[in-house]
């Protein structure tokens, strides 16, 4: 999940923890730096997902894939991807980012309705929007990038460009306003 997605994220968890089970799985340092370089080990996998949890408030479950990432690579190895999987084990619903609450949200809704009737082999749909996602990834582009260390910022400005980056880091500043709190929306 992205960290622009968390504020959504956690939003739909008090909406539907009563209902619905969340699980974050830890795949890997999306922004390696020094601070939280690439996974050489099991344990310094666990230490960094348990660092991301507290260090992010995450109040749901995080799960912790494998070294080699034998998850990731099931659910199809997708950066910051959301899978909706219903009472039955089958993923009914996927969206290439997380950061799209309103549509989660609906499609949460929707199977829960369906499953009310019994139906549990629901397939709803496969979405790739990557605008809204974007930007709310964007407007949290230091705190992401920033906690790998000067490296991964150093990796990302020399593999995005500077104008992409120049662009991350307006994002960035912008963040009060795309992350609002929901009593000030």
């Amino acid at each position: 999940m992205t960290r622009g997605a968390r504020p959504g994220l956690k939003q739909l968890h008090r909406e539907f923890s009563e209902r619905v089970v969340f699980v974050s799985v830890h795949v890997r340092e999306a922004h390696p730096g020094e601070r939280y370089p690439h996974h050489t080990s099991e344990a310094q996998k666990m230490r960094h997902a348990n660092d991301w949890a507290r260090l992010d408030h995450i109040p749901w479950a995080v799960a912790v894939d494998t070294l080699d990432g034998t998850m990731h690579r099931a659910y199809g190895a997708r950066p910051n991807s959301i899978h909706i999987v219903n009472s039955a084990g089958i993923v009914a619903f996927r969206a290439l980012w997380a950061g799209q609450a309103r549509l989660l949200r609906a499609k949460l809704e929707e199977l829960l309705r369906l499953e009310e009737t019994h139906r549990t082999s629901v397939t709803l749909d496969e979405r790739e929007n990557l605008i809204v996602p974007l930007i709310h990834g964007a407007a949290e582009f230091d705190g992401a990038v920033g906690r790998g260390g000067t490296k991964a910022t150093a990796d990302f400005r020399r593999e995005m460009g500077l104008v992409m980056y120049g662009m991350e880091k307006l994002m960035s500043r912008m963040r009060p306003l795309i992350h609002r709190p929901p009593e000030a929306a």
